[in-house]
């Protein structure tokens, strides 16, 4: 008969047939930390909300504050996130490795659905960027909830925005001098052309009070591929109602959209476009892979040199902010390419 001691060693190790190995099912905080997104997936959240500032300067508004206010009730009302980021006076401060000197930006994030805010910093973007840090947590939160509600891709509410912001960063030749205009044809990129109109066009938000009327501008773009031989057109009002009514683009303007290159993301490009007509420079692209020759051909010397970085960055009329350019180079190849306003 066997010792109490061991028969109950033996009736925990015998509970039955080997059925293989087990699966454990992870905690809930395992869990959580499975489906937390990585840095650079809420890097890519924070770039794509639209800079609701930003986008108040670029509409050429007489006061750029009152169109912000307005954008800001725009998107609130429509449900949309966004940021808004507020430059400081403060000058550029070294990173905490001392290897480069961040603005002093603040970013307050805001998602209407949720009724939720936070608040970031470009010191904070940047060490996560370029240093490897953790993200803020209450940032991280914020944008991690923003993925989960964000709509699936190929729904239209994901993919008419995206279209939006494709056709923006088209540079407007009409904004160019005739040696410019003649470089962006010869390069083969895809452009746009305005086509003003002295009429006014009224754009009711609801038809049924008849209120928030906006007055839009009469006109439309013409948008030429070369490369692919086609090109299309999109008056104002309609653009307008695609922007702040959620109004799809057409089966056709889609299809012509998608079929655009795509060289760089789209918040990236902006800037770059900002750079060339702040320094009278032709739009050209950038891309990836560039040697140090050929970007040097299209932006000039750099102004700084740090580490494997090269730095564009001009304010000759000594601006609040200005915009840069700055890419990180491999074996003498560009490996990444950034730009900003600072």
């Amino acid at each position: 008969m066997l010792p109490t001691a061991l028969l109950m060693v033996v009736c925990l190790f015998s509970t039955g047939p080997s059925q293989g190995p087990v699966a454990l099912k992870p905690s809930a905080k395992a869990q959580e930390r499975i489906q937390m997104p990585s840095t650079e997936q809420l890097l890519e959240r924070f770039r794509a909300l639209p800079d609701l500032r930003a986008a108040a300067s670029e509409n050429g508004a007489k006061d750029v504050y009152a169109e912000q206010e307005r954008l800001i009730s725009d998107y609130n009302a429509s449900k949309k996130a966004y940021r808004l980021s507020m430059p400081y006076r403060n000058p550029s401060r070294p990173c905490r490795n001392g290897a480069h000197k961040v603005a002093t930006i603040k970013y307050t994030l805001v998602n209407p659905a949720l009724g939720e805010k936070a608040e970031v910093w470009e010191a904070d973007i940047h060490e996560a960027l370029e240093h490897g840090a953790a993200f803020p947590t209450g940032a991280a939160e914020f944008l991690e909830r923003l993925g989960g509600a964000a709509p699936k891709a190929g729904s239209a509410d994901f993919e008419t925005p995206a279209l939006l912001k494709k056709f923006k960063t088209l540079p407007d030749i009409r904004h160019l001098t005739r040696e410019q205009a003649d470089a962006l044809i010869k390069s083969g990129v895809p452009y746009r052309g305005s086509i003003p109109s002295p009429a006014d066009l009224a754009c009711c938000l609801d038809d049924k009070s008849k209120k928030g009327w906006h007055y839009v501008a009469g006109g439309e773009h013409e948008v030429i591929d070369l490369a692919a031989k086609t090109e299309i057109r999109f008056t104002n009002e309609h653009l307008h109602r695609v922007e702040r009514h959620n109004e799809p683009f057409t089966p056709g303007e889609a299809q012509f959209l998608k079929g655009l290159p795509q060289t760089m993301e789209s918040e990236a490009d902006k800037w770059i476009q900002a750079y060339f007509r702040a320094n009278g420079l032709a739009p050209q692209p950038l891309s990836t892979g560039m040697t140090v020759t050929d970007l040097m051909a299209v932006l000039g010397e750099p102004t700084n040199k740090y580490d494997d970085w090269l730095d564009w960055y001009h304010n000759a009329r000594g601006l609040h902010v200005a915009p840069y350019i700055r890419a990180r180079m491999l074996n003498g190849c560009v490996k990444r390419i950034e730009a900003g306003r600072r």
